[in-house]
């Protein structure tokens, strides 16, 4: 009897634990790999280790982990995985994959269900454009707790990846990701063309510190959420290239174009906005006809809603003006030369801007 009250209080428990969870805050520091099976060791001084990573990886089987030492380090290799496992490095400081060879990434996944932890992944030639760092060409993997330099795309994947915990500098794109239900969090992305790709919808970019970048990130599809990420000194901050995306309680100081809006229905609430001088908010609409009362609208009415944002130029005033700039096309479906294009400024509108700061701890 007493051994089914204590399971059903450790039940009770566990449950509560679940549900308590936060909902986006969620932080793993030293992610554990999923997988459980054999363990093959590369480097290190073990009896029957590998000298190479792809050796190991080709004698694992779905569920294994390959570890590697930093005994060897670098291993300049061309690695393909083609077996769910995990690849776990000693120290992702000192545990380096290297490659020189422009005309393949250094990691290309083929299957699902694959942990990459632990390493550092470099490009080393001087080729234009790099090769990959990471190439994902299945789903549901994780990338966690790697460095990825020098390279085109520092992660490339598709869809129901995450990416957290890697420090990623200096690549033509730090991390791009072209399908949905991605989660970017905790990663540190300085010193790229672009910081972070999206051409599609329902992504979590998470607590990231996005510093330095040509562009902190370039975002298509709807129903993204831009959530506690420290966005700075970035030449052009966020560019959202559709509508109807959440961005909240984000730190955008000192870039040089903070938000470009494309289209409508987006919803940016209780960020703060910190030397963030320019704002492009753009929306076009198409119409077979010109009812004027559209245009009326849309110079009015906001095509986004902003709230509670700190602004620290709003000075005495008690409501913040975002200018944005519309385009009206009527007869879109005609030829060029027979439809017409009409330019007018809206205004977008906080009504209820934070007098202080929000302390965003990333």
């Amino acid at each position: 009897m007493k051994r089914y009250i204590i399971l059903a209080i450790g039940i009770t428990f566990l449950f509560l634990g679940v549900c308590l969870q936060p909902a986006i805050a969620i932080t793993q520091n030293d992610p554990k790999p999923l997988l459980k099976g054999n363990t093959l060791y590369v480097g290190g001084t073990g009896e029957g280790n590998y000298s190479r990573i792809q050796d190991a990886i080709d004698n694992a089987s779905d569920g294994d982990t390959v570890y590697v030492y930093d005994d060897n380090s670098p291993y300049v290799e061309h690695i393909v995985i083609k077996k769910s496992i995990n690849l776990v490095g000693g120290d992702r400081n000192t545990t380096k994959i290297q490659y020189y060879d422009e005309r393949w990434e250094i990691i290309r996944i083929k299957v699902e269900n694959v942990i990459i932890t632990g390493f550092t992944i470099e490009y080393l030639g001087d080729a234009f454009p790099s090769p990959h760092g990471v190439n994902i060409e299945s789903n549901n993997c994780r990338i966690a707790n790697n460095k990825l330099i020098d390279a085109h795309s520092g992660i490339l994947g598709t869809r129901h990846n995450i990416i957290e915990n890697n420090i990623i500098l200096d690549c033509s794109e730090g991390i791009f990701l072209s399908g949905k239900n991605n989660i970017i969090r905790n990663n540190r992305v300085e010193w790229n063309g672009v910081g972070i790709k999206l051409q599609s919808g329902s992504n979590q970019i998470i607590r990231n510190k996005i510093r330095k970048n040509g562009y902190g990130a370039l975002i298509g599809g709807i129903n993204n959420t831009v959530s506690w990420n420290n966005v700075t000194d970035n030449n052009n901050g966020f560019y959202f290239n559709t509508g109807s995306n959440i961005i909240t309680y984000n730190n955008f100081n000192g870039n040089s174009e903070t938000l470009f809006l494309n289209e409508k229905n987006c919803i940016i609430k209780f960020n703060n906005f910190i030397n963030s001088k320019i704002f492009h908010v753009f929306f076009t609409v198409r119409t077979r006809m010109l009812f004027f009362f559209k245009f009326i609208s849309n110079f009015f009415i906001s095509i986004h809603t902003w709230n509670g944002n700190y602004w620290d130029d709003l000075g005495q005033s008690n409501v913040k003006i975002i200018k944005g700039e519309n385009e009206l096309v009527i007869f879109p479906d005609f030829p060029f030369h027979i439809a017409r294009y009409f330019s007018f400024r809206s205004r977008d509108f906080d009504f209820f801007p934070a007098k202080e700061p929000y302390d965003i701890d990333i």
